[in-house]
């Protein structure tokens, strides 16, 4: 999966022995680890004959499960997962039952049961979700055709058919599906028969290979298709008829097969699966999920207008890495979630490695790969972090680490190893894991095996130090300099004193020059290794005393850079003269992480902002700056006259300059995206938003520039945000033009925006109510959407309520609706709250890991943000523009 969320702590269950107790775990939507472990080891060969019935017209579908199963060990009752279905038969070995069904699962009574094959039928009734997870079923205003698919990681299989839902009980699924007559019909495999009845079809698909039950899919539709041929395997696309015209199918085959073509080489294992589906549906949860041979993608990566390179980019990272998932994750899976990470760092570490190697965006891919490790830079200093192997007691849990330390830091360790002990090990080591475990489950230690084997090298340290560990390292630079020359250079690593952990890095340590045109060139570079408190870089005495040092040259390493003195002061002055956006770019960061841990104020950092702006032309570089700028307005200090007085000019001055960037920018070049994007998102004084609004109404234009439906939107929002005059009117007139789904959800988020406290309300009493229609997708939007920067006295308003509706979100909703409402918690950096959010998580331990998690970020970001304003006031003197 493609994507982002959340960690905290749930003990459940007893031990995983069938010597002890262990229990069913508890009666709602998640599953123990103890009770998976006990259950694996009572049953093996699974396999599932399903039959699905999507004729009927309202909101639910029926089917049968008949699960094939050998009991090899049975001490007590069996656990069939199953939630919030209706059973309407059960039948275990031919022989009808009465149903024992608590909601969440059904109990299998071991005397019904035999050592051996089994045979249990249960004939069910489900509704379709709308939150995006289990069988999700989605009508199509513009035309009214419907469309469903299955999400189902990590533990929503159960919503959809009752079933063993854990990752080490794989299975074979053989399905009949009968659907309308004019519906598609996708899973893992391609159909053997489709017969016609009465205005319906019923698809047969014979049986799968072996694989988890996450991975499962059934996707259903009136979807439009394209197909290719030209490469190894058959490649299809489905997308939503009303979509179809805006998919440009160029920018998914050809990198597909280039996947295909990459992974095979280096995994030295052939694609595992006959074919290759990839399916674009309506209000997905994340990203992409790479079911087995049909994988499904969000709407996002379908643009109404002109994509960027960067979203072309970002689609073929995307398309590479649900692809690596049918070698990581699919082919070879992890025995339980701690190890999720087995899947996901590799998929986003291998995908990079293609990206790099046969897509048009090679240059640029290690720069962008940088974004995810920064990710994981945020995640990883927050009181939430975790080892990259985690402690995953259950699936609730499991849910929460879909973050920045599973995915990137995962990521940017496997980068680390790989650099340490050189692609050829690391590729075999590759291979060896995947011939070896192949339709199998492992751990961390069959994989450390594998590269132990190929490497000849000793693991268990690097295993030790940076996968069982959390948090992040600081390497700090001390040069010295004397006529002239290096006298002494070295480097020390420190740590945060709730994770005492000094770890092995290897990186690449940079120095360079500045030239008559105060351009810096590089003049030499060293490969240094160290694991304890410091080193001497010794190779460096005697040479010519550089103007910069830069520790993480190429990336290699994961860590916080502190620079020297020295280095830092060029920096503030030639940073734009850097000709390596990639390095230019790694310099912009080092120095935000130093405003984010109050080692630069924000006045001095805004100055290097604004003063490089002008100057940078890199799309990766010129995207950061768009989302720094809105932090940077939030932590400038705007209490006194003077503070306003800078905060409105260093507002006014980024309008002025990309206004002018975006004029003089080439027609439909790349440059004239991304300073539209950059303009739309900082816009908001009079002057700024009068020329937003003059580019809707089409009073002012730009050449070779379409203001596409999206654009338009975007507008719109940003007109409501700051309660532009007359913008209200804007949102009722574009839905009357744009009656997609995707027009009335930003209708939605463009109403919900509007800066009135009668406004919020009634948006916060529709979402909150019991009997709520908002689907997730359309709930998500509207969360992000109340409270954003600037409306932080709306957002402290709502705290007497917040608390008590969270409390009804965490109990009665899906994980997914309570994290959303979460955010919309109190800002205790700009309002002094006596500490309230802190009391409520002491006094409500039971949250879901998720929720929990948000409520803890918000307080660890609401203590940095005290920190960020404590130095500008004491930095008081740099408020200068």
């Amino acid at each position: 999966m493609k994507l982002v969320f959340l960690i905290t702590f749930l003990m459940i269950g007893a031990c995983s022995t069938p010597s002890k107790k262990v229990t069913f775990g508890p009666n709602k939507a998640t599953l123990t680890e103890d009770y998976a472990n006990y259950r694996f080891k009572q049953i093996k060969n699974v396999n599932y004959v399903l039959d699905f019935d999507l004729t009927s017209p309202d909101n639910s579908y029926s089917g049968k499960s008949s699960i094939l199963f050998d009991v090899n060990h049975l001490e007590k009752n069996l656990r069939l997962d199953f939630h919030e279905g209706e059973v309407k038969s059960v039948s275990v070995n031919g022989q009808l039952q009465k149903p024992e069904y608590n909601g969440t699962y059904l109990t299998l009574n071991s005397d019904q049961l035999k050592m051996g094959a089994n045979r249990v039928e249960v004939s069910f009734v489900h509704k379709y979700s709308k939150d995006g997870a289990g069988f999700h079923r989605f009508k199509d205003p513009e035309d009214q055709k419907v469309y469903t698919y299955t999400n189902l990681e990590p533990y929503k299989a159960n919503r959809v058919f009752p079933c063993f839902d854990q990752p080490d009980l794989k299975a074979t699924y053989t399905m009949k599906v009968k659907a309308p007559n004019n519906w598609s019909v996708i899973t893992s495999v391609r159909e053997s028969q489709v017969s016609k009845e009465k205005g319906f079809k019923t698809w047969s698909f014979p049986k799968s290979q072996k694989f988890s039950t996450y991975i499962w899919s059934l996707h259903a539709g009136e979807y439009a298709s394209w197909s290719w041929n030209k490469g190894k395997y058959p490649l299809r696309l489905f997308v939503r008829k009303s979509l179809a015209k805006y998919v440009k199918t160029k920018d998914w085959f050809p990198v597909t097969d280039k996947g295909f073509e990459y992974f095979e080489k280096y995994f030295g294992v052939e694609y595992p699966y006959k074919k290759y589906d990839q399916i674009i549906v309506p209000e997905f949860n994340s990203g992409a999920m790479e079911n087995v041979a049909a994988v499904t993608f969000s709407e996002y990566y379908v643009d109404k207008g002109v994509k960027t390179r960067g979203k072309r980019r970002s689609l073929a990272s995307v398309i590479l890495h649900e692809m690596a998932h049918m070698w990581f994750g699919n082919l070879v899976t992890m025995k339980w979630w701690n190890d999720l990470w087995l899947n996901e760092s590799f998929a986003t570490y291998t995908a990079n490695l293609a990206l790099a190697a046969v897509t048009e965006f090679k240059g640029e891919a290690w720069h962008y790969f940088h974004r995810t490790k920064n990710w994981a830079y945020w995640e990883d200093q927050l009181p939430t972090t975790h080892p990259i192997e985690a402690v995953v007691p259950d699936t609730q849990q499991a849910l929460a680490n879909f973050d920045g330390i599973t995915y990137g830091k995962g990521a940017a360790s496997l980068k680390l190893l790989h650099y340490n002990i050189g692609d050829t090990a690391f590729q075999k080591g590759l291979e060896k894991y995947f011939k070896t475990y192949a339709v199998q489950n492992t751990e961390l230690k069959d994989f450390v095996g594998s590269l132990e084997q190929a490497s000849g090298q000793n693991l268990k340290d690097w295993r030790k130090k940076w996968l069982q560990t959390a948090s992040v390292n600081t390497v700090a630079v001390d040069l010295n300099c004397k006529d002239g020359r290096v006298s002494s250079l070295g480097l020390s690593q420190s740590y945060i004193k709730d994770h005492p952990v000094l770890r092995p890095h290897s990186l690449q340590m940079a120095m360079f020059s500045l030239n008559s045109e105060k351009q810096p060139e590089l003049t030499s570079t060293y490969k240094v290794s160290f694991s304890g408190k410091s080193t001497t870089v010794s190779q460096a005495v005697g040479q010519p005393c550089p103007d910069i040092v830069f520790p993480n040259y190429g990336d290699y390493g994961y860590f916080k850079v502190q620079m020297d003195q020295r280095s830092l002061k060029t920096l503030v002055d030639v940073l734009p003269n850097v000709k390596d956006s990639f390095l230019r770019g790694m310099y912009f960061q080092a120095l935000w992480k130093m405003v984010r841990d109050a080692k630069l104020d924000i006045y001095s950092f805004s100055k290097i902002f604004k003063n490089n702006l002008a100057k940078e032309e890199n799309e990766l570089i010129l995207g950061n700056m768009k989302y720094f700028s809105e932090s940077i307005f939030y932590y400038l200090p705007k209490e006194t006259a003077a503070e306003k007085k800078y905060f409105e000019n260093f507002v006014s001055d980024l309008e002025k300059t990309a206004w002018s960037k975006l004029k003089v920018a080439s027609a439909s070049s790349e440059a004239q995206k991304n300073w539209y994007s950059f303009y739309s998102l900082v816009a908001r004084t009079p002057w700024g938003l009068k020329n937003l609004e003059a580019l809707l109404a089409g009073r002012q234009k730009l050449k070779g520039f379409t203001i596409d439906p999206s654009k338009r939107w975007k507008i719109i929002y940003q007109l409501n945000r700051f309660n532009y005059k007359g913008a209200q009117v804007l949102i009722s007139k574009e839905l009357a033009r744009d009656k997609s789904s995707s027009g009335k959800k930003m209708a939605l988020k463009a109403q919900a925006v509007i800066p009135s406290w009668d406004n919020k309300l009634e948006f916060l009493e529709k979402m909150t109510n019991k009997d709520s229609k908002y689907s997730f997708d359309q709930f998500r939007g509207l969360s992000s959407s109340l409270f954003p920067s600037g409306q932080e006295e709306l957002r402290q308003k709502y705290q007497s309520q917040f608390f008590e509706k969270l409390k009804y979100f965490d109990k009665e909703k899906q994980s997914q609706f309570s994290r959303a409402f979460a955010r919309l918690g109190p800002d205790e950096c700009l309002f002094d709250s006596q500490g309230q959010l802190k009391n409520f998580l002491k006094n409500n331990s039971h949250l879901k890991p998720g929720t929990q998690k948000v409520l803890k970020v918000r307080l660890s970001e609401n203590a940095r943000c005290r920190n960020i304003k404590k130095l500008a006031q004491e930095k008081k003197s740099n408020m200068k523009l």
